[in-house]
């Protein structure tokens, strides 16, 4: 699933919660973009909601979206793509830095994101969700 439209698909009632839930949990793996090891590339977005700033960390659900995100967030030539072949080391990773969320599939349109954005809250969700999964 791409999920640049999630939001408002989630908002129009085109899909659920649950299917999105799922749609991360079963995806074969996930991009981000890195300086160093350690280092993923976050951007800091206004929110409406909460009237303040938040930091997010951007993750893709495949690596033609991360390619097109690098073009269009201008990220310096010196960072690169790197793959997680597993969703809940990607999510654990974000957890592991200083930020409010993740941002899935998430590029630029105006002064908006598009995207799915997911708070430190859902974000340990998914990972026990996964985790559970995998146990299954």
């Amino acid at each position: 699933m791409d999920f640049r439209s999630a939001s408002d698909q989630l908002d129009k009632g085109e899909t659920s919660q649950d299917e999105i839930t799922e749609q991360i949990l079963s995806l074969p793996c996930v991009y981000g973009i890195f300086q160093t090891q350690s280092k993923i590339f976050c951007i800091q977005v206004f929110n409406r909601q909460s009237n303040s700033e938040i930091t997010l960390a951007l993750l893709f659900s495949n690596l033609k979206v991360a390619i097109e995100a690098v073009n269009q967030f201008k990220v310096p030539t010196n960072w690169y793509i790197a793959q997680w072949s597993e969703v809940e080391e990607s999510l654990q990773s974000c957890l592991d830095i200083e930020i409010d969320g993740v941002a899935f599939d998430s590029l630029p349109d105006g002064d908006t994101l598009t995207g799915l954005i997911i708070d430190k809250d859902s974000i340990r969700e998914l990972i026990w969700l996964a985790v559970a999964q995998e146990q299954g």
